[in-house]
């Protein structure tokens, strides 16, 4: 085990690195992706040496690790004192959640799935949601008691749910392998509306003001109504949109892998500007302190300025940086293939926005301690409805309900979402 300790307090340029975390094994590969999440002034990161690990948040000193014995492919999710992970490859029979104690690496349960876990468990409400591959061609999204890990329902479809849910207003939104955005009855698991894009939907959605956001392969960023599924714009990028979008002041911002992070306005769909990385960015942004942070594959996590995409500062890893950043009182917690590391934001603050309010691809502890509920309107009645939107009478999916959510740990929100393309690398080449 490899931690390096903080090299000063003082406020220093930012991009300046504190501190690293080589666990002598890889974080991601083209494979598995496990971004950071911070609470309590602890990281917490898996890797594909098999082990979850927790680490000082000043320091990067290993507090605890947990060997579940195979490849972790998802960020933690933490919810009262619970980490929730979930594991797997094609390669190995051991894909299951596990829930492990937060202060001592303890288990807790696990729940064993049908093949490979790279969607991240999301808590809700004392329930943990997740999508799973089944075997080939198919996959579930599944709804568990987040203190037991018994089943309370699954849902069902012909292609995989790789992409990490989000849950709001009692509705699971999550991606497929079928080109499809559903939305689910977080109770229940009955389909509410599903919308077809024209390509794998591998990014992870957000929700902000009634409006779901989300990328696809076919190089669309997706605007669609919460509660209708109707589409309200698109926009049309270079490549595929692995990234998952946040949405922080009227903007979403996303990457793509035409080597861009885009800034749009929530709104009109309009694009407000454009930032040239040095490669495809599939890392997916956070927003802190007036500023956008994001990693890319040529290994440069940067810092641009939230309203005109100047660069503030970028900072060489060595390493692709696919983890998707998140800022925690003026730090930025990072990775890439080999190292988790913190940097020097150059702002105060942390990170704010829909997909820390959501919970996606790491999190701090910044919760409201409920279910969100958006105050935006959601306009059922949209008349910008497509023929890509189906109700759940012509959905591919189904459900099986074995009990109602309920068993109490707590309300709140943590998952990990977006870029579960990492495997699908492996079998189709990036535009």
């Amino acid at each position: 085990m490899t931690a390096i300790g903080a090299t000063g307090t003082v406020q220093a340029a930012g991009g300046d690195k504190r501190w690293e975390f080589n666990n002598e094994g890889r974080f991601t590969s083209p494979t598995a992706l496990s971004s950071p999440t911070i609470i309590d002034g602890t990281v917490f990161v898996g890797g594909l040496d098999n082990t979850l690990n927790a680490l000082d948040a000043e320091s990067g000193k290993q507090q605890w690790k947990f060997d579940v014995g195979y490849h972790i492919n998802t960020s933690p999710a933490v919810v009262n004192g619970t980490v929730f992970i979930g594991t797997g490859s094609r390669w190995d029979d051991g894909s299951s959640i596990y829930a492990v104690a937060a202060d001592s690496g303890k288990q807790q349960w696990t729940f064993e799935t049908g093949d490979t876990v790279l969607s991240s468990p999301t808590v809700a409400d004392g329930s943990a949601y997740v999508g799973s591959e089944e075997g080939y061609k198919s996959g579930s999204v599944y709804a568990l008691d987040a203190a037991s890990g018994e089943k309370q329902w699954e849902f069902t479809n012909n292609r995989e749910f790789n992409p990490s849910p989000t849950v709001i207003n009692d509705t699971v939104y999550i991606g497929s392998d079928d080109n499809n955005i559903y939305a689910l009855d977080a109770n229940s698991g009955e389909e509410q509306w599903s919308y077809s894009t024209n390509s794998a939907v591998l990014s992870s959605p957000t929700v902000a003001d009634g409006t779901v956001y989300v990328g696809s392969n076919d190089s669309n960023l997706y605007a669609l109504d919460a509660a209708s599924g109707n589409k309200l714009w698109t926009f049309k990028t270079g490549a595929k949109v692995l990234s998952s979008p946040t949405v922080a002041d009227g903007t979403v911002y996303v990457g793509s892998n035409d080597s861009n992070l885009y800034a749009i306005d929530t709104a009109s769909g309009d694009q407000q500007w454009t930032f040239e990385a040095g490669g495809g960015i599939t890392s997916s942004p956070t927003v802190a302190g007036g500023a956008v942070f994001v990693g890319c594959v040529d290994g440069t996590i940067y810092a641009v300025t939230a309203d005109s995409g100047d660069k503030q500062w970028a900072f060489n890893s060595g390493e692709r940086a696919n983890l998707s950043p998140t800022v925690v009182d003026g730090t930025v917690f990072a990775g890439n293939d080999e190292t988790v590391f913190a940097l020097d934001a150059g702002v105060d603050g942390s990170s704010e926005g829909s997909r820390v309010m959501l919970g996606t691809l790491g999190h701090h502890d910044g919760w409201t301690g409920e279910m969100p509920q958006t105050t935006g309107q959601m306009d059922q009645d949209s008349t910008n409805a497509t023929d890509n939107n189906t109700s759940s009478n012509s959905s591919s999916g189904s459900q099986t309900k074995e009990s109602t959510p309920g068993f109490g740990i707590g309300s709140t929100i943590a998952s990990l979402g977006g870029a579960s393309y990492l495997l699908k690398q492996r079998l189709t080449n990036n535009d």
